[in-house]
């Protein structure tokens, strides 16, 4: 509640699933709030370097547990 609801004076919230559909609009508000200017080239080499973007991944013995159980239906 202290975090969300009564944000701290001087402080920027960034919700992960914004950030992880537009990673370079928040890196850009960030870098604004830090800054209170905006480096596109700086904002553009971060955004591809981070390779910033949801990996949908689970291992191999959860992925086998899962068609094991979906198999079994």
């Amino acid at each position: 509640d202290k975090w969300v609801n009564t944000p701290i004076e001087n402080s920027i919230l960034i919700e992960y699933s914004d950030f992880m559909k537009n990673p370079k609009k928040i890196l850009t508000e960030i870098y604004q709030f830090i800054n209170h200017k905006v480096d596109d080239e700086f904002i553009n080499f971060v955004n591809k370097e981070l390779s910033i973007s949801y990996k949908n991944t689970m291992k191999s013995e959860r992925y086998t547990e899962l068609s094991n159980l979906l198999s079994s239906l």
